[in-house]
């Protein structure tokens, strides 16, 4: 029995969703404990979904309090009585949480449930928190002393002592699966090898480059991925004012979380879409505009698909970052019609940006995938089997 803990958002959840597949494939059994909205995909992947959206659930846009790091602790003490039930009930051999869950690393912390945490972004470690991780550590300082007390409240209740920084960043005592690959990973060579697997090809299927469709003009695809944000509504309208009428055609995914009544007319040249199924988009694709999501990085580099990224929050400013310095993509600060107009016109003439893309894709489909992820999981398993028995 393996305990998964994972915020309900499908970037999150997506790329656990073969790992949970093979491990049950070999006669685990995976109880994942995440919100309803993600319950259909957890099931038909094999693992037995626990509904925990009423410890999440908040008013608001943002549906869920996991979202964000303060309520994720008020999530763990809210689920701190539920699962001590449920370790006592299933007597689970291991835990595996989402990096950005840290309500499930806490909860397996306090009731000693052997831990794995998987990232499906990059790890923050304290070296690379100055050059990557700058700007992310910033936007939560004025929130640290809220953090600490939250902390301090945890701690007086048996959860294990915390800092926001030791909370946030790697924890060499820990183990890590990182669905990133080494290259995206910033100062990777600072982790100890014992305790990380680098399995980028996670999840990824067989896809490669292939040749773009033979169209007459360039298709640009626009996303800011399936999570809420407030100013969505002021992006999009700034990218149909950039692309107003020139000589190229754009896919603009606007998801659910957008009235597309709020984004006026648009040209011919525009096409605005409800959802997409984003690797079939990417295949026909010359450039990719959108704020840094790691699977959509990862699917742009597969695809060979030079990237424009204008980073929102959290891993966005580290993912930029490290795209600009591999020559695959162009990092922008803000959204103007003009800046957005000129990046896309700059990835799309410089013929490098796409063969640095097509360069990285390539690493990843050679790097390590979902069997060994699962195969490390059994490992630990057994070992932690064989130390009981001795």
């Amino acid at each position: 029995m393996i305990f998964f803990f994972v915020n309900p958002f499908w970037g999150h959840v997506n790329p656990l969703l073969d790992l949970i597949t093979e491990l049950t494939s070999q006669g685990c059994t995976v109880r994942v404990y995440s919100g309803a909205e993600v319950a259909g995909a957890i099931e038909q992947a094999g693992g037995v979904f626990v509904d925990c959206t009423s410890f999440f659930l908040r008013p608001g846009p943002i549906r869920y309090a996991a979202s964000g790091y303060l309520n994720a602790l008020e999530a763990a003490m809210a689920m701190d009585a539920f699962m001590a039930d449920q370790i006592r009930e299933w007597k689970p051999a291991y835990a595996v949480s989402d990096i950005e869950s840290v309500w499930g690393s806490l909860l397996a912390e306090k009731y000693q449930l052997p831990l794995i945490v998987f990232s499906p972004t990059h790890l923050r470690t304290l070296f690379a928190a100055g050059d990557y991780w700058g700007e992310f550590f910033q936007e939560l300082e004025p929130y640290e002393e809220a953090f600490e007390k939250r902390l301090q409240l945890l701690s007086e209740k048996g959860f294990p002592k915390k800092s926001m920084m030791s909370l946030l960043c790697v924890d060499p005592a820990k183990d890590y699966i990182a669905a990133v690959p080494r290259i995206l990973q910033p100062c990777c060579e600072t982790l100890a090898a014992e305790r990380v697997r680098f399995c980028g090809g996670i999840g990824l299927k067989a896809q490669s480059a292939v040749p773009r469709p033979g169209r007459h003009r360039p298709l640009i695809y626009v996303t800011l991925g399936t999570t809420y944000f407030s100013d969505a509504p002021v992006f999009f309208r700034s990218c149909i004012e950039a692309f107003r009428h020139l000589d190229l055609d754009v896919i603009l995914a606007v998801w659910k979380y957008v009235d597309v009544r709020q984004l006026g007319e648009a040209p011919e040249n525009i096409d605005i879409r409800i959802s997409v199924d984003q690797t079939d988009v990417l295949r026909q694709c010359d450039a990719a505009l959108f704020i840094g999501g790691i699977n959509t990085v990862k699917d742009c580099l597969m695809l060979g698909v030079p990237m424009v990224i204008c980073p929102f929050f959290y891993d966005n400013y580290a993912t930029a970052k490290l795209i600009g310095e591999a020559g695959a993509g162009v990092r922008i600060d803000g959204y103007q019609p003009d800046l957005l107009r000129s990046s896309v016109m700059q990835v799309l003439r410089e013929p490098s940006f796409r063969e640095q893309a097509s360069a990285l894709g390539e690493i990843i489909r050679k790097s390590q995938g979902t069997s060994e992820a699962a195969g490390w999981i059994l490992t630990r398993i057994e070992e932690k089997r064989q130390t009981e028995i001795h």
